[in-house]
């Protein structure tokens, strides 16, 4: 069942094009990755996405509904994971809940029955600066996952964590996503992440950016640590470079 869609979007910034002609599908269930360079126009797409920003041109659906430019209606979580630093974890996760209409004690209990499965089983009365950075990052899922968790947009949730972390959290991530039925668009322009995370790859590249490829990876879920150093693996891995190569914003590593 296709969730969501963007047709044919186009965004500029002080008459400069940032986007030109974008257009993806988002499947129920799936883990849709959307790979290219900082600065290609990726975060401005989720802008419009998500109804924060309005396009030149296009337009977006949610369900067959057009959304375009009406905030509210999908999750988004940003790169940092914007934890209110003076509220606990199971204050910050009960936000959307709690803006929604939910009593404080009826969205405690809801955001409770998550936490388990989160990871953060303990970490109720704590504080952000009270957990590791993969623990927060988990706390920021919840949270956007309560707000509508119909389909969520994350914009490189696993950057800023060491590399040891971000694998396990990208473990983690396939895990709860298969045993939640999340359904995902997920920003990042970490190729080896993209390979492992997705059941499909929207390749952005060019100035205005733009889909140049998009490509299935068709290895069964759960998938397994093994898998990143696969030959199956390496195979979409080169192929994603072959499209890359180019691209000026990926001409300086030589691929």
């Amino acid at each position: 069942m296709n969730i969501l869609k963007a047709e044919d979007i186009s965004v500029s910034y002080d008459s400069s094009l940032v986007i030109k002609d974008v257009s993806l599908n988002l499947n129920k269930g799936e883990v849709v990755c959307l790979l290219g360079a900082s600065g290609i126009g990726k975060s401005t797409l989720f802008g419009v996405l998500s109804g924060v920003h309005l396009p030149d041109l296009g337009r977006v659906f949610l369900k067959g509904k057009e959304i375009t430019g009406k905030a509210g209606e999908i999750s988004y979580m940003q790169q940092r994971d914007l934890l209110l630093p003076y509220k606990t974890i199971m204050e910050n996760v009960s936000l959307p809940l709690i803006i929604n209409g939910a009593s404080k004690k009826d969205a405690y209990m809801a955001a409770g029955a998550y936490f388990e499965s989160f990871g953060l089983t303990g970490c109720e009365k704590k504080y952000p600066n009270q957990l590791s950075g993969g623990m927060r990052q988990r706390a920021a899922l919840l949270r956007t996952y309560l707000f509508k968790s119909d389909i969520i947009l994350l914009d490189e949730p696993f950057s800023d964590l060491d590399v040891i972390t971000k694998h396990a959290m990208q473990t983690w991530f396939l895990s709860i996503a298969e045993k939640l039925g999340v359904t995902a668009l997920f920003i990042t322009h970490d190729i080896d992440e993209a390979i492992f995370l997705s059941d499909r790859i929207y390749v952005m590249t060019g100035k205005p950016g733009k889909i140049a490829n998009e490509i299935n990876i068709l290895s069964q879920k759960p998938r397994q640590a093994e898998f990143a150093v696969s030959a199956e693996f390496n195979a979409y891995k080169r192929k994603i470079m072959d499209i890359l190569k180019n691209d000026s914003f990926f001409s300086f590593v030589g691929l």
